[in-house]
């Protein structure tokens, strides 16, 4: 092993024990927090120290300034230090009322499954702004199945995009000036996370 590679991995053993010391930080109170493992694509939702939620991440994109972080002491204290939200976004094709409201769905029972469908379906945006400049965007949503229809596809949120108030534009900015953190996942897995994700939820990062 040569020295670059024992550096490497000092740096991770670091990171990991940063990671454990902000859920055990955590861990004392009495609210939900996520983590957010880049180097094991997961997703997870605790409570206490205890795994409520954790979902597999397809595909991790960051952002230029996510990437310009570098390996050592700044790593290690976005580890180190649980991020706090200050505001979420959330944007669908086709509404589902499985978001916030939990009341709306008890109201309208599902007897046809439409709703079902829907929420494993129908594809989601949320954009979440913590504090210290970091957005984490989840991007639920199920492949199309044709090459021309992805193609469309791209060319529609390129467009879309340029266009002031929708949601691919406000990606655009964040691209440039924060540090962005694009995950993609299944539909039904992020609408699994909107009713506990609120202003003053805990992120732990690890990088």
């Amino acid at each position: 092993m040569t020295g670059k590679q024992l550096y490497d991995e000092y740096l991770q053993l670091r990171a990991a024990n940063a990671v454990l010391k902000a859920r055990l930080s955590l861990s004392k109170q009495n609210d939900p927090y996520l983590i957010l493992d880049i180097p094991e694509k997961t997703l997870r939702l605790e409570l206490k120290g205890v795994m409520l939620t954790t979902v597999p991440i397809k595909k991790i994109t960051l952002g230029r300034l996510a990437r310009g972080i570098p390996g050592d002491t700044t790593r290690l204290d976005f580890c180190e230090v649980p991020f706090v939200l200050q505001k979420d976004q959330w944007f669908e094709e086709v509404p589902t009322l499985a978001l916030k409201d939990t009341t709306a769905i008890r109201d309208r029972p599902d007897t046809t499954g439409t709703l079902t469908r829907q929420i494993r379906n129908a594809s989601i945006l949320a954009l979440l702004e913590f504090e210290r400049n970091l957005v984490v965007a989840l991007d639920g949503h199920i492949p199309l199945p044709s090459r021309w229809e992805r193609w469309k596809g791209e060319v529609r949120a390129l467009w879309r995009s340029f266009r002031s108030g929708t949601p691919e534009a406000q990606l655009r900015e964040y691209r440039k000036r924060s540090i962005l953190i694009y995950l993609d996942l299944e539909p039904a897995q992020v609408r699994s996370f909107a009713p506990n994700l609120t202003a003053g939820t805990k992120l732990v990062l690890r990088f």
